[in-house]
């Protein structure tokens, strides 16, 4: 089998010199000498090296895979090319070598898969060329049922909490702080053939218990049905999705949304995201007073590969809910929500990095409160967060990680100023 897919490869599988970033930089440049000589046991030192060394790119990970894949350790290659695939940049090329290495192995089916992606990502007519020609050599289109394809991420972690249920200007980091467990868990699965659109299933858990603090465990669950594809220069991913969040024995909301990610290269490794987000929501029974709907809208822009890889986020919320009526007045619901988000991931020894983030909100709520002697009050919330965390990769699917998280929120209605402080110790895994 690996005969008859040189010709291929000699065009798909060639290794890549363009690399941004000082560390790793001359192991990595010795790597991509070392594969075009041939040596390609030499080429998989070095670029490991480069690896170790805290360079971690798309480009680099391709190089890998090329390697391995010449080296006919197949499984270690389909892992890299996924690696590669992650990034905008090569996600084509990525695809195409996934799709490789499925034919190596006599995967026909997966292979078929990868392709067709290759053909609806790909940036350059080459790539989409070469997977078209691929599925054209295949005898047989695959059925839905063997088509299956599976994606997933999972995250374990403990950690402690000063203010799990965010008691108004707690300030104190033992007084009210419980230790917590964490998970979260995503996957998806496409049901679709490959010479079809590209439409999965997917779902999302997010769970935390508290230690002795039952009302302040979180539960969020969601699922849905996303179609990936491409127009012209953009990813897109349109989606109808359902969820559901409790809060200690009780079930806050659910929500019917409609959302439409999008994604784009604008120059070089940097990508422009858009996210949009039209929802429906109902309360709980004890919730009655978020009835009502939430639509948001996200713009960022973010560099993965670059020698100090940055994003920046910008977001609004708009939120149209009944508000809570009781003997003492009247309470809103309805925020107008603005807010950015900074971030640096400089590299550190090794492979290892940190993560920085600064956050800023700011809420305007729509109606005003009304206490029960007649004043009224609009509330207005700013609410500031900044974390940092040191992350380690611990093999090529394992990742480590700590994270500390500090949050502030000052309001003019006094009962919802707070402080909180959170500290993670975890692992996650892409499988």
């Amino acid at each position: 089998m690996l005969a008859r897919l040189w010709l291929a490869i000699a065009i798909g599988l060639a290794p890549l010199c363009a690399v941004t970033g000082d560390p790793g930089r001359v192991h990595f440049e010795r790597g991509v000498e070392a594969s075009r000589d041939g040596s390609y046991k030499e080429a998989l030192k070095s670029f490991q090296q480069a690896r170790n060394e805290g360079l971690d790119s798309a480009t680099l990970h391709y190089n890998i895979g090329v390697v391995l894949f010449r080296l006919e350790r197949l499984d270690e290659a389909g892992i890299a090319f996924r690696r590669a695939a992650e990034g905008e940049e090569l996600r084509g090329p990525g695809l195409y070598n996934q799709g490789l290495v499925a034919l190596a192995q006599e995967k026909t089916d997966a292979a078929a898969g990868f392709f067709a992606a290759a053909v609806a990502e790909a940036r350059t007519d080459q790539i989409r060329d070469l997977a078209r020609r691929q599925l054209a050599r295949l005898d047989e289109s695959p059925t839905p049922v063997d088509m299956l394809s599976t994606r997933a991420w999972i995250s374990l972690a403990g950690g402690y909490d000063t203010n799990p249920v965010l008691e108004a200007d707690n300030r104190s980091i033992t007084e009210n702080g419980v230790a917590f467990l964490d998970a979260l868990l995503w996957g998806d699965i496409r049901v679709t053939p490959p010479q079809h659109p590209d439409v999965r299933l997917e779902g999302l858990a997010a769970l935390r218990r508290h230690e002795g603090e039952s009302a302040a465990d979180y539960h969020f669950l969601e699922a849905g049905v996303a179609w990936h594809g491409t127009a012209g220069p953009w990813r897109l991913v349109p989606a109808l999705r359902v969820n559901a969040v409790t809060l200690g024995n009780d079930t806050v909301e659910r929500r019917v949304l409609l959302a439409l990610e999008g994604t784009r290269q604008v120059t070089g490794p940097v990508s422009l995201r858009l996210n949009a987000e039209l929802a429906r929501a109902l309360g709980g029974s004890d919730y009655r007073q978020l009835d009502g709907h939430r639509h948001g809208l996200q713009v960022g822009l973010q560099d993965r590969d670059a020698g100090l890889p940055w994003l920046m986020r910008y977001e609004l919320v708009y939120e149209d809910r009944v508000g809570l009526e009781h003997d003492n007045g009247f309470e809103s619901r309805s925020p107008l929500r603005h807010g950015l988000t900074l971030g640096l991931d400089p590299r550190l020894t090794g492979p290892a990095w940190l993560e920085l983030r600064l956050a800023y909100r700011e809420s305007r709520y729509r109606e005003r409160d009304r206490e029960a002697d007649g004043s009224s009050l609009r509330r207005r919330d700013r609410r500031l967060r900044a974390s940092i965390g040191v992350n380690r990769r611990l093999s090529q699917d394992w990742n480590g990680f700590l994270r500390l998280a500090w949050m502030d929120n000052r309001s003019r209605v006094e009962a919802f100023e707070y402080t909180r402080t959170e500290l993670m110790l975890g692992v996650d895994r892409t499988f």
